[in-house]
């Protein structure tokens, strides 16, 4: 079921809205404001079974928050890699390890990387250069922007 949650809405009433609504209710806004306030009403209420979607104006998903309850084991591992992930990254230091010692640069540019010969230096025109090659990241790769949540 979808609700729209309107953008004159007060936070009471989206407080109101959230705590009465359908498990598996998705609600939706335009209005960053209302967002906020709705996610806030979300994790106060403790329910794990709603959504709440953040849409322009011409109803594509900006943002969206969808809460999990985590059992025990998780919480206490929330915050710990485990030693699979550790395995990983010591996998990917081996790797630039191995670009070092074969005279590759990795460069980081808009949200993927590119791999160029050291000897073409780290500017726009290696980048740009045919000996440039992109790296598949598998999307795990993102560049850092200071507004995400």
């Amino acid at each position: 079921m979808n609700i729209k949650i309107p953008d004159h809405h007060k936070a009471s009433e989206i407080f109101a809205s959230v705590k009465k609504a359908e498990s598996g209710a998705v609600f939706y806004c335009t209005d960053e404001r209302q967002f906020s306030l709705a996610k806030i009403a979300l994790v106060k209420s403790q329910r794990t079974d709603l959504s709440i979607q953040l849409k322009d104006a011409q109803s594509r998903l900006l943002k969206q928050v969808v809460p999990r309850r985590k059992n025990a084991k998780e919480e206490q591992q929330a915050d710990e890699m485990n030693s699979n992930q550790v395995s990983a990254i010591r996998a990917l230091e081996d790797a630039f390890r191995q670009c070092q010692a074969m005279k590759l640069t990795v460069i980081g540019f808009s949200d993927g990387l590119v791999a160029v010969p050291n000897s073409l230096g780290g500017g726009m025109d290696a980048l740009s250069s045919t000996a440039a090659i992109d790296v598949d990241t598998s999307d795990v790769y993102r560049g850092y922007e200071a507004d995400e949540e």
